[in-house]
C-alpha cells in the first residue's frame, strides 16, 4: 500500500513540474523540482525523509507583516483577519462572515493599537 501511495505521489510531481513553467511560479517550481528529485533517491540511514525536507522548504515562507493603520480591511482575506485576531489572542466565536471578523477587529483595534493610532 505504502508503495502503491508513493509511486502516485512521484508521478503526480513529475508530471506536476512539467506541467508548471518557470514563469508560472518559481516557487512552485523549485520546491516541486526537488520534492521529485529527493522522493527519487533512495532512503537511508542518516538521510532526511520527504517530510523534514517539505517542512525545511516551507518554513522560508514569510508571513506578510499586515500595518492595520493604513489596510482596508475589506480587501483582506478572511484567513488574515482571523490572523489579526489570533496575534490578539483574541477569538471570535460567533463570526461567520467576513463582516463580522472586520467589525470584531474595528471594535479591538484601539485596544490594541492605543500608541499607534
Amino acid at each position: 500500500m505504502h508503495f502503491n501511495l508513493a509511486a502516485v505521489l512521484v508521478l503526480a510531481t513529475i508530471s506536476a513540474t512539467v506541467a508548471l513553467k518557470l514563469e508560472d511560479c518559481e516557487v512552485c517550481i523549485t520546491f516541486m523540482t526537488n520534492f521529485s528529485e529527493t522522493s527519487h533517491q533512495k532512503r537511508g540511514d542518516g538521510s532526511p525523509s520527504i517530510e523534514s525536507k517539505f517542512r525545511e522548504a516551507c518554513s522560508g515562507t514569510k508571513e506578510k507583516q499586515i500595518d492595520l493603520n493604513n489596510v482596508d480591511l475589506k480587501k483582506l482575506k478572511v484567513r488574515d483577519l482571523k490572523k489579526i485576531l489570533n496575534d490578539w489572542d483574541e477569538s471570535c466565536n460567533d463570526c461567520l462572515e467576513k463582516g463580522d471578523y472586520i467589525k470584531r477587529i474595528e471594535t479591538l483595534k484601539p485596544k490594541y493599537m492605543r500608541g499607534e493610532l
